[in-house]
């Protein structure tokens, strides 16, 4: 007799894998290119610090195979954002612009060290969440499947409240619209999750068109309304758990990244100055840029554009010259804020504007990038100074640490109780959403505290409503017909 199989703790999961789980995916073959890159830009640049940023990476790279549920892309992306935020831009930097001397400056070496410090701790407690056994996070409830009714009464009330409600209604009624309005990019990864699961094939069919162009205009708004890095982020964190993929898949996203990410920042900046100077854009349109800068590049052999993108997109991406700036302020004033702004970014999250009138707007403040980095900022113009300046500016160095370990077991939990959640696939897409909050190093903590409580808030809301609606159909179904 044959003896049965048990099954694998992927197998447990409410998501199974396509195929049997390699031991080096593609995702991961990948990120261990960039990683020897950086490697030896570290070498190169002759900093401890910064290869103890590759060895940071290297560690996710342990946690993710060790991992229950085979996370794509997923883990890596904090620390590898941290990485470039904190490390490669920065000595990318300093070697363009000599903008830092860590060989003399004790207070930009000190730093460069804690960012290190703090991205550890969040990957300590992160992964003591991720490697928990998998029955610590399921649930005993039956598991209840999402229909395609439900989804598209989802996708309706983020509509109605993002899109109408919010626009016109008060600042108390839009706060509240607006975080229902996140049921748009729920209601569409989830239909797409569905689609993708379902016997019948769904690619090339109308339904697939209206999908695409519904999520297309969603992420144009979210461009416009400046989270296009947030957008991009959960697509891909999205995307890659579900498609099949290929090294000449992946091998093209790199080069179009590696190639025209540059060429499309200075492109930017060129048409902004462009229209800043007083040409009108009818006469110097955004296409005749992006055809200029092509044809310099690779017709004419010009390197210049492309370096310039190359540096603007850097100076961009750069978090620790704000972080610096924090640092000094706080070494030599000492005002420390003892947990003041992490309160106030809970109480901004927790208590609603409908009950709080004169409750402050947060959203793109540069309070404490003025008050705390002696910074003067442009008017029109937003500055976060990230999780790890702020944690700072409340308690120095041991805040820092403390601070970034308590982000990582939040977003650990989230993400495994979505993972592992009776009611899919909205508790998939809920933990993406939410964890990606935590992943965004420009952020001040009233955007990630506040930005992570509407969506657990919204999430509570939608599982309620489905599990009531999974309660009444069953109740129906086992009620006696009547006789004859």
């Amino acid at each position: 007799m044959q003896a049965p199989e048990h099954p694998s703790p992927q197998a447990s999961s409410p998501f199974p894998l396509r195929r049997p789980m390699a031991k080096r995916d593609l995702i991961t073959n990948t990120f261990v290119i960039v990683l020897v890159a950086l490697l030896f830009q570290a070498i190169n640049a002759g900093h401890l610090w910064a290869i103890g940023w590759v060895a940071i990476g290297g560690l996710v790279l342990l946690v993710k195979r060790r991992a229950s549920v085979r996370f794509i892309l997923i883990l890596e992306l904090p620390i590898f954002l941290n990485l470039i935020a904190y490390s490669a831009s920065t000595l990318y930097l300093t070697n363009e612009q000599n903008l830092y001397d860590f060989a003399n400056d004790l207070t930009a070496l000190e730093g460069a060290w804690l960012a290190l410090g703090g991205t550890a701790c969040f990957l300590a407690g992160l992964s003591l969440m991720v490697l928990r056994p998998v029955e610590k996070w399921k649930t005993l409830a039956p598991s209840i499947a999402v229909n395609e009714r439900q989804v598209i009464i989802i996708y309706a009330i983020g509509f109605l409240s993002g899109e109408l409600i919010a626009r016109v209604a008060p600042v108390s009624i839009a706060a509240i619209a607006y975080t229902f309005g996140l049921c748009i990019p729920i209601s569409l990864f989830m239909y797409m999750r569905m689609a993708m699961e379902s016997p019948q094939r769904w690619i090339w069919t109308w339904r697939f068109f209206l999908w695409l162009l519904a999520l297309a205009v969603w992420s144009l708004n979210s461009v416009l309304g400046g989270i296009f890095g947030s957008t991009l982020l959960i697509l891909a964190m999205f995307l890659t758990q579900q498609i099949q993929r290929s090294y000449l898949v992946v091998i093209g996203g790199l080069v179009f990244i590696i190639i025209f990410a540059p060429l499309l920042q200075d492109t930017k900046s060129d048409y902004r100055q462009r229209l800043a100077s007083g040409v009108q854009s009818s006469e110097r349109a955004l296409l005749d840029v992006v055809e200029e800068n092509i044809r310099r590049t690779f017709i004419e052999g010009d390197m210049v554009t492309y370096h310039n993108g190359l540096t603007q997109l850097t100076e961009r991406l750069c978090t620790f010259d704000i972080w610096l700036r924090v640092k000094r302020h706080m070494d030599n004033y000492q005002d420390f804020a003892y947990g003041r702004t992490v309160i106030d970014a809970l109480l901004f999250g927790f208590v609603p504007r409908i009950f709080w009138a004169d409750k402050p707007i947060t959203g793109g403040v540069n309070t404490l990038a003025e008050d705390y980095a002696d910074m003067v900022i442009a008017e029109n113009t937003s500055v976060g100074i990230g999780v790890i300046s702020e944690f700072y500016i409340n308690g120095g160095t041991w805040a820092v640490l403390v601070g970034m370990l308590v982000l990582g077991l939040m977003g650990g939990a989230v993400l495994m109780r979505g993972w592992y959640d009776n009611v899919q696939p909205l508790g998939m897409m809920s933990g993406i959403l939410t964890f990606s909050l935590l992943l965004r190093s420009e952020a001040n903590l009233t955007d990630v505290l506040g930005g992570l409580i509407r969506i657990l808030f919204l999430w509570w809301m939608l599982r309620l409503w489905i599990t009531r609606q999974s309660r009444k159909r069953t109740l129906l179904v086992s009620q006696p017909s009547p006789s004859p």
